[in-house]
């Protein structure tokens, strides 16, 4: 199995509630930034890490009590199939959120509201962490249902 971890990044927007960065990779989908974690490394650095490098966003803080992790097949090279793992964590943006320094491996992102976001990106599981971290930030505020 192979392991990566990313983020779902988010800024507040006033009344108008969070804003979610969503990135468009070279083949066209889109999604969250996320990578390989490295060894020696914890979940939470490789993410923070993978973040950095794929938008140049520094400023950021973890929100605890978030972790949402996903599965999905792969194909190699070689035609084999490998499942892959994807360890997602909430980030607010508290810095500079306009200041993005795609990687070479992204060629668009945009910030988002909830609704256009979850119709932006790609892949249903994807969408269904988005959901989740979403709910999450509802809670704390009072938004959500009982």
């Amino acid at each position: 199995m192979e392991r990566s971890a990313g983020g779902i990044i988010f800024r507040w927007r006033g009344r108008r509630g969070p804003e979610f960065l969503v990135v468009k990779n070279a083949r066209g989908f889109w999604g969250f930034p996320k990578g390989h974690i490295d060894d020696g490394e914890t979940e939470e650095q490789a993410a923070l890490r993978e973040v950095n490098e794929e938008t140049g966003l520094d400023e950021l803080r973890l929100l605890s009590g978030f972790r949402h992790v996903i599965h999905y097949k792969l194909k190699g090279d070689d035609d084999s199939w490998t499942t892959k793992e994807v360890i997602f964590y909430l980030m607010e943006c508290t810095g500079s959120c306009d200041r993005i320094e795609l990687s070479e491996e992204h060629t668009g992102y945009e910030w988002l509201a909830f609704t256009e976001a979850y119709r932006r990106i790609s892949y249903e599981n994807a969408r269904g962490a988005l959901a989740a971290a979403y709910a999450q930030l509802l809670v704390p505020k009072g938004l959500a249902r009982q």
